[in-house]
């Protein structure tokens, strides 16, 4: 909702870090006391962060008040048992990880994945 027909994006970036760092805890800081946020785009920094220490900082970020948190995973299909793969993961561990680096963009390589027999013949 807009009041007095006016919208204001701030756009601030910087090294997110885990508050086990001084440079993590200066950026919650300033967060903190400069930005006062009302929503964050993690975009994908959660595959890089320990579950805890991303929840930490997310915390430290928004103790002013509501804030709206949104993020993405690019490496999902790496944590998510048979996400989207119908594939039978323990009968042949080495084709599903396979098709998970395809999924990932792998190359193989520098072979053409499309050449390549995924599934091993029984």
């Amino acid at each position: 909702m807009l009041i007095h027909e006016n919208l204001s994006i701030e756009l601030y970036f910087g090294k997110v870090e885990s508050l086990a760092t001084k440079s993590g805890i200066d950026i919650a800081e300033f967060i903190t006391k400069n930005v006062k946020p009302q929503s964050i785009g993690w975009s994908n920094v959660i595959d890089y962060f320990l579950q805890r220490d991303l929840h930490d900082l997310g915390r430290a970020i928004s103790s002013h008040g509501m804030v709206t948190h949104f993020a993405y995973s690019m490496n999902w299909t790496a944590e998510v048992f048979r996400a989207n793969i119908d594939y039978n993961m323990i009968k042949d561990f080495n084709g599903a990880n396979k098709i998970v680096d395809l999924a990932h963009g792998e190359n193989f390589g520098g072979l053409n994945p499309l050449k390549i027999n995924l599934i091993r013949d029984s």
